[in-house]
Formats: C-alpha cells, sequence, structure tokens
C-alpha cells in the first residue's frame, strides 16, 4: 500500500470517528421531547392524569409535580398516574421529560383541572387532544376487592375494610377495622352514622345495637368513594323460649318414631323431620349456643339409623 492510498484511509478513518463522536455528544446533550397529555379525569377528592410519551431513543421518564410538590420521576413504561383525599378547587399537573444521561427538558408541561368535590356514578375520562380522544389508560393505582370468608359477613375486602360480627338475642356488635389513610362512611340499617373523626379508627362502641329482638336481621355496609368495599348482614340468635320449643319437639318426634310406630318407612319420616329441625336449628346459632341442638340432632340420626336397619335386616336374611 503506498503513501497516497494509506493518507486516504487515515482520512475516511478520522472522518468515520468524527461523525461517530459528533452524534454520540450531541444526543448526549440534547433533552428529549416534552409530553402530550392525552386527558384527565377528576371525581369526588381524586384526580387522575395520562399523558403520551416521547419516541426519543434515550428518554428515560417524566418528572412528575403536583400543584409545584414534586411527586416522583415516572419511567418510559408508565403514562398515568393518580391523586386523592384533595382539597377543593383547582389543582396543577406539571412534568418534564428527562433523558439517560439525564438532560431535562426546561419546557414545563402543565394542566390545571377543576376538584369539583361531587361523588360521580360513573368516570368520565376527559380528553384534552382529539387526536387522542379513544385512548383510555389504566390506572396504576386501583382498588381491589378480595372476598375474605368471616363468620356471618360478606364481600369483605382485605385491602381497605375487614368486618366481624357478634352476636345475641338482643345485640349485635360489628368489629370493623379500615385502612387509616382513607376516609370511609358507615350505614347501619340504611342510616349514616357520622364520623367522630373525618378519617378512622370510629368509636367501637358506635358499632353495637341494643335492645333488639330474636331473629332480627340487621346490616352493616362501609362505603369508600361512593361504592360499597364491605358489607355484614346479621341475624340475632333466636330466643331461649323458641329453642328450647324446637329442641322439645325434635325430641318428641323422636320418641315417637322409636317407641310408638311400627313401620320402617313412617319411623324414618318422623326420625327425618326431627333430624330436619335439629339441623335447621344449628343454622340460628354460632360460638358455644351450637352445642344446644347437637344432642336432638343426634338422637334423630340414630332413631333414622334404627328404621333402616329394620329395612335392611329383613331383606338380607331372605
Amino acid at each position: 500500500m503506498d503513501a497516497h492510498t494509506l493518507n486516504k484511509h487515515i482520512i475516511i478513518l478520522i472522518a468515520v470517528l468524527f461523525c461517530l463522536v459528533g452524534t454520540v455528544s450531541a444526543d448526549a446533550v440534547t433533552p428529549p421531547l416534552s409530553v402530550k397529555i392525552a386527558g384527565y379525569i377528576s371525581t369526588h377528592n381524586q384526580i387522575g392524569v395520562w399523558w403520551l410519551n416521547p419516541s426519543d431513543a434515550d428518554y428515560r421518564g417524566t418528572q412528575v409535580w403536583f400543584d409545584n410538590v414534586y411527586t416522583a420521576e415516572y419511567p418510559y413504561t408508565t403514562n398515568f398516574t393518580y391523586y386523592e383525599f384533595l382539597s377543593l378547587g383547582a389543582h396543577t399537573f406539571s412534568t418534564q421529560t428527562v433523558d439517560t444521561f439525564g438532560n431535562v427538558n426546561a419546557t414545563w408541561v402543565n394542566i390545571t383541572i377543576d376538584n369539583n368535590g361531587f361523588f360521580a356514578c360513573d368516570e368520565a375520562w376527559y380528553c384534552t387532544d382529539t387526536e387522542w380522544c379513544g385512548i383510555k389508560p389504566t390506572p396504576t393505582v386501583t382498588i381491589t376487592v378480595t372476598p375474605t370468608a368471616w363468620v356471618g359477613v360478606t364481600k369483605v375486602p382485605t385491602d381497605i375494610c375487614s368486618i366481624r360480627a357478634d352476636m345475641g338475642e338482643t345485640w349485635v356488635r360489628w368489629d370493623a377495622v379500615c385502612n387509616t389513610s382513607v376516609e370511609v362512611l358507615y350505614y347501619i340499617d340504611g342510616v349514616k352514622l357520622e364520623n367522630t373523626t373525618p378519617y378512622q379508627p370510629l368509636d367501637p362502641d358506635r358499632l353495637i345495637l341494643d335492645d333488639l329482638n330474636g331473629m332480627e336481621t340487621h346490616n352493616l355496609k362501609i362505603y369508600y368513594l361512593n361504592e360499597v368495599i364491605a358489607e355484614s348482614t346479621v341475624t340475632t340468635l333466636p330466643a331461649w323460649y323458641m329453642l328450647l320449643f324446637f329442641i322439645v319437639l325434635s325430641i318428641v318426634l323422636s320418641i315417637i318414631a322409636l317407641l310408638f310406630v311400627e313401620a320402617p318407612v313412617s319411623k324414618i319420616i318422623l326420625g327425618g323431620l326431627a333430624f330436619t329441625i335439629a339441623v335447621w336449628m344449628m343454622t340460628l346459632v354460632t360460638g358455644w349456643m351450637i352445642a344446644v341442638p347437637v344432642a336432638p340432632a343426634i338422637f334423630a340420626g340414630l332413631v333414622i339409623i334404627l328404621a333402616l336397619r329394620d329395612v335392611i335386616a329383613p331383606a338380607w336374611e331372605s
């Protein structure tokens, strides 16, 4: 290779290196484009905003301020954020984008949203640009309601509130435990309880009903953001004289079937009726009181077994 050709190759190599260095250098100092706010939601004391991220290859994320207070830097995979427990009036959402080199776009992209403070029956998503009006984001903050098995309780979410109920013949007591960072409303039998403080905990004595009658049904509902997130419907225990009546009835039916009825089929019918009454009583009581109808249930079951033996034995012997 002669000197002329070598010099030519060196010049080409230097030009390529200059282009590469120049490209990297320019990319390392140029901040990414700004985000484009696509829409928002404002219901009661909460505001949600979603946006479209820029397409820059080195885009790292979006720094967010809410009411001039820094919130967080959201990564390039996120385009929605959500704020709760806000005061009434106007609130401002502000953004600046940043790239992987730490360059921040000095251009602010803001939106001011009015929080009216009214419950919304349906979420209304408002678009700021008709080009993106078909886009509806998936919120990064959601409320997951997971049913949990409690005695006498239905629809108990573990993430916000949980309820446990105890009852007697003349009283009902609910133990409700809620996340202390959320404001909830209590309704007993459709009547709202006025909270002693705007947030949890509520005075436990407020969740007790007394001077009731046996076999009365009462309901507790806990609302969060205008939705029922925990509910308990319970029935007071039957009066002792009612329990005593059905216990005696079940035992009498069993004795009649055992001692005074000859036909095995009739014994089975009477025994089955006595057993049904005893089992039904078990569904009315809880705790230690469940032992009350156990004896008549066992007695009625014994009558059925003996009657079946009278039916099966002759057939087996023949």
